[in-house]
């Protein structure tokens, strides 16, 4: 039987996201659900790596604008109110 070489076609994001959840036994080669519970905890741990502060249960409510360019976003959430403000 004459077997197929596979091809990478998924990167970047994805391409982690996909060999993580392997690293956890989860199938992803021919089913796209995927434990929930498995998910979410890799993702979290995705954003740890990558030194991002996550701000869970938190929604935008506005926009800090000066003329045309976004300077920053306020935020909302059970700590309150705050502005975020962009570092470009």
């Amino acid at each position: 039987m004459i077997r197929k070489q596979r091809k990478q076609v998924i990167f970047g994001i994805e391409g982690k996201y996909r060999t993580a959840l392997r690293s956890w036994d989860v199938n992803t080669r021919n089913n796209p659900v995927v434990d929930p519970e498995a998910a979410k905890y890799v993702l979290d741990e995705m954003i740890a790596e990558a030194g991002v502060n996550m701000l869970y249960h938190t929604w935008a409510s506005n926009v800090i604008v000066d003329g045309n360019v976004i300077k920053g976003v306020i935020v909302e959430n059970k700590s309150g109110r705050m502005a975020i403000l962009s570092k470009v």
